[in-house]
């Protein structure tokens, strides 16, 4: 069982991939660069709610698929 990070950085990878975007394209949506994608995906970074807003609003989804078996 990975720790929250790992999930929320799996789903955002699998929505993203869902849509087609690249990890590129998606932080250009966001107004960040590629590597803070990647860390996020990987779990490697924490996210605030305001970002998880940004990424949900790119990817076109509820911020519950982000959360999705989170909690």
């Amino acid at each position: 069982m990975g720790s929250v990070l790992d999930k929320i950085g799996a789903n955002i990878r699998r929505l993203r991939e869902a849509r087609g975007l690249t990890q590129a394209e998606l932080a250009k949506a966001i107004d960040a660069n590629r590597n803070t994608i990647s860390r996020i995906e990987c779990g490697q970074q924490n996210v605030s709610i305001l970002i998880l807003v940004d990424i949900s609003k790119a990817l076109r989804v509820s911020l519950g698929a982000i959360l999705q078996d989170c909690l």
